[in-house]
């Protein structure tokens, strides 16, 4: 697998060899002039030095794309003002061990730039600045956890349910966290999550900014609403695709209410929840009422759950890569969202709702 990452800096001088050392301790590292070679014992890359008298040329059709894509006047200006521009060749794709992530977000930290990968703009924290709109809210998949007796326990008690169901697996899809490395959401936060998604998804199949104001001002939840759920509240006749993926959200919402113990089993990710059983939790209940009866499941039990997820969700998607159907019925848009709403809660990669990734 090859990757191409580019890292624009406004600092002319080229990183040092002892730099590059400390970031990469365990790397062997050739360092010339306008090439640096950095190679693991999985992972080889090779950084090419742009020269000086291309980048403003190199510059001006990377400035019209990003204007194109949205950028803010901060990172318009930002890019701009570049002098240094590495171009890296990445042979063997992301180490599990995360030295890649550690040395490109490093470099890009010493230089105070931004990097360039998968159609998009990332800072020195991997996250999104700018871009094409399907690239990934992060770039680098967060950190492992370490395995643990539990989790390992977690992970083989999923295998046998899926090849119980006839579901293909992976032996070496990882572990997830377990009951003493994660660190779920809160019940109020989870209720508010849920209230704000069953609005937008109901606005999403019958858009009525009164109803949706209601809503809001009934709930308390303007604070609440991430900025595209805000931006989607207020439209009339939103863009159809964004409706149409807003709609699935029940599938979030229904995952979530069932973690505060509002829905008793989540049943195969086979068949769309009741969306009128899921409105009926919330609608007829008062934001006290609602708080009050909020109580979130044990770890272990939430943590069953995601991991199976999990798992299904990388069934789905290799299902689709390959070009056949899901596996055994398996719908591919309630897991997503059930994936979408487990790493949600369990603060998978540290992301708000809007930038979560369901990565396998």
């Amino acid at each position: 697998m090859t990757i191409n990452i580019a890292i624009y800096a406004q600092n002319p001088q080229i990183i040092s060899e002892e730099k590059l050392k400390t970031l990469a301790p365990q790397a062997n590292i050739s360092y010339k002039p306008t090439t640096i070679t950095i190679t693991w014992d999985t992972v080889d890359m090779t950084v090419n030095v742009m020269p000086a008298q291309v980048i403003n040329q190199h510059l001006s059709g990377l400035l019209g794309f990003v204007q194109q894509m949205g950028a803010t006047k901060d990172v318009f200006d930002k890019l701009s003002l570049t002098k240094q521009v590495l171009g890296m060749v990445i042979e063997g794709g992301v180490d599990d061990h995360s030295r890649l992530k550690k040395l490109i977000l490093g470099i890009v930290s010493e230089y105070d730039g931004y990097f360039f990968a998968a159609n998009a703009f990332y800072d020195a924290d991997n996250r999104f600045i700018v871009g094409m709109s399907n690239a990934p809210k992060q770039f680098f998949p967060p950190d492992l956890p370490d395995e643990t007796d539990l989790s390992l326990a977690r992970k083989n008690r999923s295998i046998e349910i899926l090849k119980s169901r006839k579901i293909p697996v992976i032996e070496h899809l990882p572990v997830i966290e377990d009951k003493n490395q994660v660190k779920l959401r809160s019940e109020e936060e989870v209720l508010y999550r849920a209230i704000c998604l069953a609005i937008a998804a109901t606005h999403g199949s019958s858009p009525d900014i009164t109803i949706a104001k209601d809503f809001i001002e009934k709930y308390q939840l303007e604070e609440h609403l991430t900025p595209t759920e805000s931006f989607f509240l207020k439209q009339a006749q939103p863009d159809q695709n964004l409706k149409v993926n807003i709609s699935w959200h029940y599938e979030a919402c229904y995952t979530l209410l069932w973690a505060l113990g509002f829905v008793n089993t989540l049943g195969e990710p086979t068949d769309v929840c009741d969306v009128q059983a899921l409105i009926d939790i919330i609608q007829f209940k008062s934001l006290d009422e609602l708080m009050t009866e909020a109580k979130l499941r044990d770890i272990p039990e939430i943590l069953d759950q995601a991991d199976l997820i999990y798992r299904y969700s990388w069934a789905s998607m290799n299902a689709r890569y390959q070009g056949q159907q899901p596996p055994q019925g398996l719908h591919p848009s309630v897991v997503y969202e059930r994936h979408y709403a487990f790493n949600w809660l369990r603060h998978y990669g540290d992301a708000d709702w809007d930038n979560i990734s369901t990565d396998t």
